[in-house]
């Protein structure tokens, strides 16, 4: 992670990073980030997850498009790797 650049991140955001790194490796789904970071109800359907991580990526990865620390694991969440 690009750890010598100051991010300016905005609270959901930040949310989501504390969480996700709360437990490295584990997988946070959507819905629990939804629900934990933005408190959504369980039956929402949002990008919003989807719009943060695209962000942390731009401000966090060294290559957003092949992001070796945000990671998605397909049809369920993120996790983050070291």
């Amino acid at each position: 992670m690009r750890l010598m650049k100051r991010a300016v991140l905005v609270f959901g955001a930040w949310t989501a990073v504390a969480l996700l790194f709360a437990i490295p490796g584990r997988v946070a789904s959507r819905l629990e980030l939804l629900r934990e970071v933005w408190g959504y109800a369980d039956d929402v359907m949002s990008r919003t997850v989807d719009t943060h991580v695209a962000m942390l990526r731009r401000k966090l990865e060294h290559d957003p498009a092949h992001p070796r620390h945000i990671v998605t694991v397909r049809t369920f969440g993120y996790r983050i790797e070291r």
